[in-house]
């Protein structure tokens, strides 16, 4: 029994319910005793995609149902505080593991749990994690 961060990609997933892979992977960490946490960095990702246009790969929600969905985010999950040398350990991981672009939205992620000693994350981007073998990737 431990701690599971729970990345943006699971939590789109799991909004849409469309694939129950997801919700069966969320559903046994739960019954086996696990927290599932989030960053706060998945909240605003959350939104960004709540809000798009469905045209752009979006939800297509109004602020005040993105505003319902992040309420019941909040209700679900543990939502980690980022803590003060967040951005020390997010700039060491990027330095010592060549993050460039993109990726460094995942290093960010794995510095946080880095920071709460969380050492698996839920997550549909097994790839995104890789560059940091100290971490185990729940793939549903």
């Amino acid at each position: 029994m431990g701690q599971v961060l729970v990345d943006t990609s699971v939590v789109i997933s799991s909004a849409l319910g469309k694939d129950k892979s997801v919700q069966h992977l969320l559903v046994n960490l739960h019954v086996s005793g696990e927290k599932l946490c989030l960053a706060r960095q998945t909240i605003y990702e959350f939104w960004s995609v709540a809000t798009r246009p469905s045209a752009s790969n979006g939800f297509d929600q109004s602020a005040a149902e993105a505003h319902g969905e992040v309420q019941r985010l909040l209700a679900a999950y543990e939502v980690l505080l980022d803590p003060n040398d967040l951005l020390d350990r997010w700039l060491s991981l990027c330095l010592t593991h060549d993050v460039k672009g993109r990726p460094s939205h995942d290093a960010r992620i794995a510095a946080l749990m880095d920071a709460y000693g969380i050492d698996r994350v839920a997550s549909m981007d097994k790839r995104g994690f890789s560059r940091f073998p100290h971490l185990t990737v729940l793939v549903p």
